[in-house]
């Protein structure tokens, strides 16, 4: 199915405006500390597409990029709530291009940040932590282990495909991929993700199906 006809969720503005109303409030009873909010509003999208996976035992998640740590504590609150389920977070806890103009000082506190959040999830020993860059790191990775994998990493269009490459290998027939930002408005001159995106659903489009086309991208690996 070409991207722009997959549909997304049936859900009304008062649905959505619920969901992220009811995320607010759990960052805040949960204690979090998140300077940054680039996840919220995508969250009644992952509750639609990823409820099939919640509270299974055994569940893999591998997820590049991870930033303060907001996906990786949705994940943990709402589906990786089985004692067996885990999560890996690769990231170089060090920014990308579209981060150069923040302070040092705060870059460098960033790890820090996602270590805190993930204390307090109450399940740091479900968080395997990988500091690096993810094509290097996702080479020692066990091959075909994860239900989901979720490329939030350096935004270039060329390491965006050589992610979702190596993500391939490493995703489970029937799990998940999903892509952030392909709708971002990066700035006219940037390498855009939606183009490493395009490219892989180009090329692997006969093995996989296409769940959701918004601000993400959604599909799941149909064939080995």
């Amino acid at each position: 199915m070409p991207v722009e006809e997959a549909k997304l969720p049936d859900m009304s503005p008062d649905i959505y405006q619920i969901a992220i109303a009811n995320y607010a409030q759990q960052v805040h009873s949960k204690g979090y500390h998140f300077t940054t909010d680039w996840f919220s509003f995508n969250t009644p999208v992952w509750e639609h597409f990823l409820l099939r996976l919640a509270n299974l035992p055994e569940v893999s998640v591998l997820e590049i990029g991870s930033w303060e740590g907001r996906s990786t504590c949705w994940l943990l609150d709402h589906i990786l709530t089985h004692d067996s389920a885990k999560i890996t977070c690769v990231d170089t806890f060090e920014g990308s291009v579209e981060h150069t103009q923040m302070e040092e000082e705060y870059l460098k506190s960033v790890g820090e940040r996602f270590d805190f959040n993930i204390a307090k999830t109450g399940h740091p020993e479900k968080v395997t932590k990988i500091v690096g860059r993810s094509q290097e790191a996702m080479r020692s990775l066990p091959l075909n282990s994860y239900d989901l994998i979720y490329i939030d990493g350096s935004h270039a269009a060329s390491d965006v495909l050589q992610d979702a490459v190596l993500a391939w290998g490493l995703l489970k027939v029937g799990g998940l991929i999903i892509f952030d930002d392909y709708a971002w408005p990066a700035p006219p001159d940037y390498n855009h993700p939606k183009m490493g995106v395009d490219a892989f659903l180009t090329v692997f489009g006969n093995k996989l199906k296409l769940l959701h086309q918004g601000h993400q991208v959604i599909v799941e690996r149909t064939a080995a």
